[in-house]
């Protein structure tokens, strides 16, 4: 067909960044049509948020850290680790940390570093990282599996000979227990 002629937009505006509803008005100047304007509403829904989990170095190098199964294997007795999270869409989205597992260890709701307390039970606990809702993105929560295994103590016990008495024999003590920390350490 025939060109319709020169099309204004009200305020010149014809880019939309930020997720929000706007209203635009397109009008058609021509000498053959009606210069009638047309308005509609344009609306930008917030996106999702993924999160991406990223184990500290010591916990990914000495291979703690399973990325398919986003689970996290320790042992009662290692140093504290963190696992942070940021966000894929809204890298500058706040990321907080909590756990139901408060009986096995602390975690910092603010840096995610995680302090062992005991060991957990087969299946571990869950820790839960989450995304802050943004102007342009959706909360998001992502979640890890920690699985506290208990320690092996090195117990050193050396041979005693010892001549019977008739007399029970006390104290013992050729016994040694390394590698125990934490509270119930034997004596």
């Amino acid at each position: 067909g025939e060109p319709v002629g020169p099309i204004s937009i009200e305020n010149n505006r014809t880019s939309f960044i930020n997720a929000g509803k706007y209203e635009v008005t397109v009008n058609v100047n021509s000498t053959n049509y009606r210069s009638d304007a047309v308005t509609c509403t344009l609306t930008i829904n917030k996106t999702t948020q993924g999160i991406t989990l990223s184990p500290d170095e010591a916990t990914s190098g000495a291979g703690h850290w399973n990325s398919e199964t986003n689970t996290v294997t320790k042992t009662y007795g290692d140093a504290d680790f963190s696992i942070t999270g940021q966000g894929e869409k809204d890298a500058g989205a706040r990321i907080s940390y909590s756990t139901e597992g408060t009986d096995y260890i602390t975690i910092d709701s603010g840096n995610g570093n995680v302090t062992i307390l005991k060991p957990t039970a087969a299946e571990g606990i869950t820790i839960t990282v989450t995304a802050e809702a943004t102007g342009n993105v959706e909360a998001a929560n992502a979640a890890y599996t920690l699985i506290i295994n208990k320690a092996d103590p090195n117990v050193t016990l050396a041979e005693q000979q010892i001549a019977y008495t008739g007399a029970p024999v006390t104290g013992y003590a050729n016994a040694s227990v390394t590698g125990v920390s934490g509270k119930n350490q034997p004596t």
